[in-house]
């Protein structure tokens, strides 16, 4: 029975638990633009809900109660013109963040206006690059706990009273104001940067408090008994009248605080400044070409009063440049594109030099990053500086060897060699020969050499332009070669009729000897009036400018009938010659 008893117990439990997990909202993100109702965009917010406000101008009309977990987020430039009213963050919207606003108070009445404040105790609360512009409090906690809290990358900007009010009563966690601008006291008898009223951890770095009355008031008004560890470091105090008010003397870190025309306060003065390494890099030449070396040389400087300890020097090399050597260095170890130093006293400096080699063209940068520990802080700083090295193209050069002359009709063989300066033969790189208006391509061999065959179809005298574009990493180049194109030309000088024969003068006009052919004379027979023939007789081979003349004979048993006769010499074309319009002339009977 006690068996069943817990069974049924188990399983009541577990449609309790799918029950709860079933009525719990999911989260979601809402856009808010200047149309939209404030009342009707919170009524059913549920925890973990964003809320992305769209560029524009809202105007509060009342208070608004935030009592979910939120985050308010602004896109752009989103301006609330809070007036008399305000976002009221209850205990349950612990977790809540406001991020990116515009918060615009009245110039001329800003006593009315506090933008953020809570009705209770809060925690884990974010508040962000935001502005603050004519307000009363920028932002009021009031007398409530303020746990967990960050205030950081805003900036406040004309407050009457308090620009923040932070917390009170048993308030234990830490208070992060960081990365602030605060500025511009409105009121002329009182007014705080920052009101404390906590006993947790209060951090206030790298803030700028200016032209107020007082900058820091901690354990004051309604917690007067309470104690709170305050970290004040690196923040710029100007024009301020009371730095800092502490009645009950907490314990306060301080240090690399900076005072300009404000009043005597309990923060001291860190007495030694720390290490400050100062990074210098140059190069031997501002400019080199491809597969050129070039000297970088880094030297870092402790400009400081205290020795820098367990530096680091990255330098980080762009894939186009490679480490070749090390030149010299003056101390520490270099391996790995890491300089490592134990320590650098102060005053003191380091150099360290080595040779590059640039693989390809273009803009190079050089980056030298530093890592060290300063003498007064356990987080390590850091430097940087970057170094510009031109790489350009390599140039190149083309030679070329082909034949003084070429017979028409025979193919003229370019053999074009191309190599950049340093006499590197370059592989697979296209060229192109220019003849007259045609152009014929090729490609280099892995010997760097291409063949280019051309077939130039004119006799006489060519200027060839050679060319080979360039490519990222090598620069164009060009040659022109001369060449010539030879060819014989017979031409009919003379037709001379003695009888029923001819003499015909042949005479070769070209610039290489011709070959043997034959003259023939057309004629047409009486009894074949449709058709041609010929009579014929062979011509010697002729050297360029010599005449030969032949007899060509017609028999007598042949009977002829009036027609036009042509004398033909080289009609087969066996041979070519530079023209053949000069090969045949017509004759009477």
């Amino acid at each position: 029975m006690k068996f069943k008893s817990n069974i049924l117990i188990l399983v009541l439990l577990a449609v309790f638990i799918v029950c709860s997990v079933q009525s719990v909202s999911a989260a979601n993100s809402h856009n808010f633009t200047t149309d939209d109702n404030f009342d009707t965009k919170f009524a059913d917010v549920v925890n973990g809900d964003t809320f992305t406000f769209k560029a524009g101008s809202y105007n509060l009309t009342s208070d608004y109660l935030i009592n979910k977990k939120v985050n308010l987020v602004a896109e752009n430039e989103v301006i609330i013109n809070s007036g008399d009213y305000r976002f009221n963050f209850a205990s349950e919207s612990n977790g809540s963040s406001v991020k990116g606003f515009v918060f615009l108070g009245d110039s001329n009445n800003p006593k009315a206006t506090t933008p953020i404040a809570t009705t209770g105790p809060t925690e884990d609360i974010t508040i962000n690059n935001n502005t603050f512009k004519y307000v009363y409090d920028g932002v009021s906690f009031g007398r409530y706990a303020t746990n967990n809290f960050e205030f950081t990358n805003n900036i406040i900007d004309g407050f009457l009273r308090d620009a923040l009010n932070l917390g009170g009563g048993s308030g234990h966690g830490d208070v992060y104001i960081v990365n602030n601008i605060i500025k511009n006291n409105l009121s002329a008898k009182d007014g705080i940067a920052i009101a404390y009223k906590g006993s947790g951890n209060l951090t206030i770095n790298n803030n700028t408090i200016s032209n107020v009355i007082e900058a820091i008031s901690i354990n004051s008004f309604n917690a007067p008994d309470l104690n709170a560890t305050v970290i004040i470091k690196n923040n710029i105090f100007d024009n301020v009248e009371t730095v800092i008010e502490d009645p009950n003397h907490s314990e306060i870190i301080d240090s690399y605080n900076v005072f300009n025309n404000s009043g005597e306060s309990s923060l001291t003065h860190t007495p030694k400044e720390p290490a400050n390494i100062i990074i210098n890099s140059t190069i031997s030449k501002s400019s080199i070409s491809k597969d050129g070396s070039v000297n970088y040389t880094v030297k870092i400087t402790n400009s400081g009063n205290r020795t820098a300890d367990n530096i680091t020097l990255t330098i980080t090399l762009p894939n186009s440049l490679k480490y070749v050597k090390t030149i010299s260095k003056t101390t520490g170890d270099y391996k790995n594109n890491e300089w490592t130093i134990t320590a650098l006293d102060a005053g003191s400096s380091a150099t360290l030099s080595l040779t590059l080699n640039a693989k390809s063209t273009g803009k190079q940068t050089i980056k030298s990053s530093s890592s060290y520990l300063n003498g007064n802080e356990t987080t390590p700083k850091e430097g940087q500086t970057t170094t510009i090295l031109s790489v350009n193209k390599l140039s190149t050069k083309i030679t070329v060897v082909v034949a003084k002359s070429a017979i028409l009709g025979s193919t003229s063989k370019f053999k074009i060699t191309v190599k950049d300066k340093n006499g590197k033969v370059l592989a697979n790189k296209n060229i192109k020969v220019k003849v007259n208006s045609k152009i014929y391509t090729g490609k280099t061999n892995s010997n760097g050499i291409a063949t280019v065959n051309a077939k130039i179809s004119n006799k006489g005298k060519y200027n060839v332009k050679i060319s080979f574009a360039g490519t990222s990493d090598y620069s164009a180049s060009s040659k022109s070669v001369q060449h010539k194109v030879t060819a014989s030309d017979l031409k009919i000088a003379g037709v001379k009729r003695i009888g029923k024969n001819y003499i015909v003068k042949v005479k070769n006009i070209g610039d290489i000897s011709s070959k043997s052919t034959k003259v023939a004379i057309s004629f047409k027979t009486d009894n074949k009036p449709g058709v041609i023939q010929y009579a014929t007789v062979k011509v010697k081979a002729l050297k360029p400018g010599k005449t030969v003349s032949v007899l060509v004979k017609f028999y007598i048993n042949k009977i002829y009938s009036s027609h036009k006769r042509n004398v033909i010499i080289e009609e087969s074309k066996t041979f070519k010659e530079a023209s053949y319009e000069n090969n045949i002339i017509s004759i009477r009977k």
